[in-house]
């Protein structure tokens, strides 16, 4: 329904305030954690149905924040703020693994545009566990292994340029500090997996 009504442009200049007022953001963040998107996979062929839901939700998450979105900017502060405090770069690092290279594509180019213009995104991303809120795996912050499923061979240009952008990023800020994230963005660098492009990176349109 989210989906649909965001094909309004009068929708679309105010998503922010309608994801705020109707708590949409916690909806949609709930909706794709990975114990419930395992759940569904296991229940659909091919695990198909939990890649098409991250995808949606990342779309609908991303919308305020892409052209054409909203227009008031105190109402995208007040969400930024709002999918902060519930964790969003944690549950988006830990569902990557749940969808397919096409599926989790919106999901890292919503995270390189919320790492890249927030330093308080980029906490989380680099977040090594002592934050107190590891969830189920222990982890809070990027692994290695989503940091490898960001840069999947598989994933279109653009979204491959996203994730090295958001990989050079966070490699950058944690310079020579040994942690998970650390590590895990300075491997997919520069390890034989490592993946580059030519390409122009664009974010998604929403659609």
């Amino acid at each position: 329904l989210w989906a649909a009504l965001l094909r309004w442009p009068e929708a679309r200049r105010c998503s922010a305030s309608l994801l705020l007022r109707h708590r949409l953001d916690a909806s949609l963040l709930a909706a794709i954690e990975p114990s419930r998107l395992r759940k569904l996979s296991s229940a659909s062929r091919g695990g198909a149905s939990s890649g098409r839901l991250l995808r949606a939700v990342s779309i609908a998450v991303y919308a305020p924040f892409g052209e054409g979105g909203e227009e008031e900017e105190e109402a995208l502060v007040a969400l930024q703020q709002a999918l902060h405090e519930a964790g969003l770069v944690k549950t988006l690092l830990r569902a990557l693994a749940e969808a397919s290279p096409h599926d989790r594509e919106v999901s890292v180019s919503l995270l390189a545009r919320l790492v890249l213009g927030s330093r308080h995104f980029l906490r989380q991303l680099l977040c090594d566990g002592q934050c107190g809120d590891q969830g189920g795996d222990g982890r809070c912050g990027l692994t290695a292994a989503a940091a490898a499923a960001c840069l999947d061979p598989r994933c279109s240009a653009a979204s491959l340029v996203n994730a090295l952008l958001l990989l050079c990023h966070a490699a950058r800020a944690a310079g020579s500090r040994r942690d998970v994230a650390g590590a895990a963005a300075a491997a997919c660098l520069t390890g034989p997996g490592a993946t580059t492009s030519a390409a122009s990176a664009s974010p998604p349109d929403g659609d």
